[in-house]
């Protein structure tokens, strides 16, 4: 894809505790191949208190969804910050920026900010123009950034004496696209969904996570998240573990597509395959190795889509252990 523009399109205040629509309206009859996102905030930490613990990456713990929507084919993101930033990593082969210095034991003022890129060109596929957004099909598009409490960046269940509160937020929008009208040569196949499936689950009571099916959607990557301490609320919570799964598999009651890999071995994959440095607590399964999107499992004609895993024999005691999944799915244009 040549001949690409960039462009800031508009700065969002946020506000802790609350959803910021953007009320720009996005350009039309563009085919759009990212949106480029930087949140910053500062968040105050008063008194000295005492055991709590950070959530790994603790600037992305307080994004706790984004939501981008478009007016004809729906949901493109509806996801964690966490979620969205891992999955950019992994496609870029590099970390975005991010600034990870937090203490929560030690009063101060912590000026937190990260890039959160929103790819809608994979560049690990042998066609990247198969996924972009076309404007040209939509009368609007809406996005919107909910920041969490301040309490949102420790893990649940521990520390004491301190309060913590969020304060100058913003988030920048900057939009990639592609110089010009849309040209037939350059059109998507399809419209790309990347979603959080239902609640994380407590690895206590619950093995098993069912993935959505549809007759129009084909299923990309699988992204699970093992976190201790987080809160059954908020998918990818809490601090990344690797001592939750032991191993994990997937399939659709017809045949496994993953069959009991140990999730050291799939983090080793994932590091070798998308050449970023392993993130603790995350597994990603990838069906779209060969670079091709039709290579994506169709879902509509299964009779389930279950992710399974086997809990670790060292499972950390006291705080909750959870596993968080969310979808990267390639579904028919309307």
């Amino acid at each position: 894809m040549k001949n690409t523009e960039r462009h800031f399109h508009s700065r969002l205040a946020l506000t802790e505790g609350q959803t910021t629509q953007n009320s720009v309206d996005f350009p039309l009859n563009k085919l759009i191949t990212a949106i480029w996102l930087r949140i910053g905030f500062t968040v105050t930490v008063t008194s000295q208190g005492s055991n709590y613990v950070a959530a790994t990456n603790a600037v992305l713990s307080f994004i706790r969804n984004i939501q981008l929507k478009t007016s004809n084919n729906g949901l493109a993101v509806n996801a964690p910050g966490a979620a969205l930033y891992y999955r950019a990593a992994m496609l870029l082969g590099q970390l975005p920026s991010i600034s990870t210095t937090y203490t929560p034991n030690t009063p101060g003022a912590y000026a937190m900010s990260v890039c959160v890129p929103l790819l809608f060109a994979d560049p690990r596929m042998l066609r990247p123009e198969d996924t972009l957004i076309d404007m040209s099909r939509e009368t609007g598009m809406d996005l919107f950034v909910t920041l969490g409490a301040g309490t949102d960046g420790v893990c649940a269940g521990v520390g004491s004496g301190s309060t913590f509160a969020i304060s100058a937020a913003t988030c920048d929008i900057e939009i990639e696209s592609i110089a010009g009208a849309p040209r037939d040569s350059v059109r998507p196949y399809f419209f790309q969904q990347i979603s959080v499936e239902g609640s994380p689950k407590n690895v206590a009571s619950d093995v098993t996570a069912q993935l959505t099916r549809s007759s129009d959607r084909l299923l990309k990557r699988v992204f699970l998240f093992a976190g201790n301490g987080g809160a059954i609320s908020r998918p990818f919570s809490g601090a990344g573990s690797l001592l939750i799964v032991d191993t994990a598999s997937f399939g659709d009651g017809r045949q496994y597509y993953d069959k009991n890999r140990y999730a050291a071995q799939i983090a080793d994959e994932n590091q070798a395959a998308y050449q970023v440095a392993a993130q603790t607590g995350l597994y990603v399964l990838d069906y779209v190795k060969d670079a091709s999107n039709f290579s994506a499992i169709p879902t509509g004609d299964k009779s389930e889509l279950k992710l399974e895993w086997v809990n670790s024999a060292s499972l950390p005691g006291t705080l909750l252990n959870s596993v968080s999944v969310v979808s990267e799915t390639l579904n028919k244009l309307k």
